[in-house]
């Protein structure tokens, strides 16, 4: 399979609710937990905002290799982590987990840790480090987040070379880390608050706390992967490193997807998860009340938490 076969450009109409037209079907996360799990072939169609068929195939990945390898990469920036995200780390990484992923060809893993600072740079010499090594997917997990134990095939089931879960800020009121561009100004985003709950969904722009990413999307893309920007007139970041990495991807024609059952949690002065989000949308009833409360630009909103 060559490089334009893997690519994906599939068309993205913003609603005035924000939805994204990119939607897929789920398998109930019953599914996963199967001792034999079923096949994870998922053909529907995918429409535009009008109902029209824009593509009907959407297996991406290439299959016929055997023996692919799985890096498990957690970059570390700080002299210490929270126990639970190891505990929960651990569990993740079980064999009985990484057999699973034997449907999808993969037979070897390594998990690779590394503590380096800043961490655009971490992140750039990891995906480096694991071209290297042989390694044909990286499964990007942030060490301050909590993320299903059977995450890895939750989002290769998929068959995408960029899928993540959802996760949200860890600062009120905790919008969640799924963006749309912004029209005006290609350095700025939109929060997809209202992104739906049940169906596979395209974004412009998430975080790597929970992606998985099939290293061959690096071949068309130049280095660095993943850097600091700024949108200030003093030059002070303000955007973080995924925003970069998000953007060559998408310029080089790579669709990045969302599966919002692989939901993930902030670790922050307590866990953060969808439902505080919820209850700050159920407390201000309206996104604009919400943006108004806690003085966010709800249409170009810079990257940082």
């Amino acid at each position: 399979m060559g490089k334009k076969d893997l690519k994906k450009k599939s068309g993205q109409v913003r609603r005035a609710d924000q939805k994204s037209i990119t939607e897929i079907e789920l398998q109930p996360r019953s599914h996963i937990l199967n001792t034999e799990p079923q096949s994870s072939t998922i053909d529907p169609q995918l429409v535009d905002a009008a109902g029209n068929i824009i593509q009907k195939d959407i297996k991406l990945l290439d299959n016929t290799k055997e023996n692919k390898r799985l890096c498990v990469y957690v970059p570390m920036t700080w002299p210490f982590t929270y126990t639970k995200f190891f505990e929960n780390f651990l569990k993740i990484i079980h064999p009985k987990h990484m057999l699973m992923l034997r449907e999808f060809g993969i037979t070897d893993y390594y998990t690779h840790i590394e503590k380096k600072f800043p961490i655009c740079r971490n992140r750039n010499d990891a995906v480096l480090k694991a071209r290297k090594n042989g390694a044909d997917y990286m499964l990007f997990l942030d060490g301050d987040m909590n993320h299903p134990q059977e995450i890895a095939y939750m989002l290769m089931r998929h068959q995408y070379p960029i899928c993540g879960g959802v996760y949200h800020h860890q600062s009120p009121p905790h919008l969640p880390v799924l963006y749309f561009e912004n029209l005006d100004n290609p350095k700025l985003y939109t929060h997809n608050w209202n992104y739906p709950r049940d169906r596979l969904f395209s974004v412009d722009m998430t975080g790597l706390g929970c992606l998985l990413v099939d290293l061959r999307v690096f071949d068309d893309m130049e280095l660095p992967y993943f850097g600091y920007e700024s949108t200030r007139e003093d030059g002070l970041i303000d955007v973080s490193e995924d925003v970069l990495f998000c953007r060559q991807a998408k310029k080089v024609g790579h669709t990045i997807m969302i599966d919002p059952t692989v939901k993930c949690t902030h670790y922050a002065l307590g866990e953060v998860s969808g439902m505080m989000f919820d209850v700050y949308m159920e407390k201000y009833r309206t996104y604009e009340e919400v943006i108004k409360k806690f003085d966010i630009d709800g249409t170009a909103k810079h990257i940082m938490d």
